[in-house]
């Protein structure tokens, strides 16, 4: 019971931590109370409306940290999600890497984005499926691949019941004790060439940018590919070997880090170590014409304001 209670102060906690979330505290406070009572109370799914007015569920048993978000304060990443909103519009296509249970997806799916999401576990691959299947009139927009992107066309070793940290098979990973399975991967390449050629790509993969990365030359070099999202954690990670080798690649293409208000719609370079997201960073090949595409998208109304 205390080991529960610490971590519903910890959630609480991390709600806050960002500008969104002391912004609207109250409403944020008063979602999360709902959300635990509906969650904790019942076994069956809790479905809600999300902000883009997609539908989304959340369930007594199943890791839900991603989805649990769109509910509690309207979007997860925040800018980022917001940018991707604003950048995009009907019949682009949206790649998801690591996509987990779509989050992302489930909100950009009622502008008419295409959204192929690569989820290689196989729990979590099951969840996102359900997440789809509640969402009838857009599923055409909502298309799940268990696949994983990676520097090989084959199959590689996948973590089990690690919930959102499951990641490839790694040598940084000591403990004996952890279950593997095997799963289809894909270059970044070999997707595009399959799927089409995406206008926006975003990446969370436990740290294996790279790896995702140096097989997609044809896809980076493509004028149609607008900008990357991906989880960097900048702050923590940029003086490290592995940081600079992807920047440097991204660089070589023409796509530079930098941070988003969604408020102005504007954009500015990240040159410092703490400057941006805490845990994501935006790799946009500036253009003129994609910057009117952010002034000029559709609004997205979020807990009661519109953006």
């Amino acid at each position: 019971m205390l080991i529960k209670i610490k971590k519903i102060f910890c959630i609480l906690k991390n709600l806050l931590k960002t500008n969104h979330g002391r912004a609207n505290f109250i409403i944020i406070y008063k979602n999360f109370l709902v959300l635990q009572i509906k969650k904790n109370l019942s076994k069956k799914p809790f479905i809600f409306k999300t902000c883009s007015k997609s539908f989304a569920f959340v369930q007594q048993g199943i890791n839900s940290d991603s989805i649990s978000g769109l509910f509690y304060y309207g979007l997860n990443e925040f800018n980022e999600v917001l940018f991707a909103w604003h950048i995009l519009r009907p019949n682009d296509i949206f790649f998801d890497i690591g996509a987990n249970q779509g989050s992302w997806g489930l909100i950009l799916c009622p502008k008419k984005i295409v959204c192929h999401e690569f989820e290689p576990s196989k729990d979590t691959y099951e969840v996102l499926q359900k997440q789809i299947l509640l969402n009838k009139k857009f599923q055409s927009y909502l298309v799940p691949h268990k696949e994983a992107i990676f520097n090989k066309n084959g199959t590689i070793e996948f973590t089990i019941g690690r919930f959102t940290s499951n990641q490839i098979k790694a040598n940084n990973i000591k403990n004996k004790n952890i279950k593997f399975e095997k799963v289809r991967s894909i270059t970044l390449n070999s997707a595009s060439e399959k799927y089409g050629n995406p206008t926006l790509i975003k990446i969370d993969v436990e740290g294996f940018n790279q790896e995702v990365l140096e097989k997609g030359n044809n896809v980076l070099a493509n004028p149609s590919l607008k900008a990357l999202i991906i989880e960097t954690f900048r702050s923590e990670e940029v003086k490290k070997k592995s940081f600079k080798e992807f920047e440097k690649l991204l660089a070589s293409y023409g796509f530079y880090p930098y941070s988003y208000n969604p408020i102005r719609r504007t954009i500015k370079p990240v040159t410092k170590r703490n400057e941006g997201s805490k845990n994501d960073t935006i790799y946009f090949r500036v253009k003129r014409d994609d910057l009117i595409l952010l002034k000029e998208s559709i609004p997205l109304k979020v807990l009661g304001k519109y953006y």
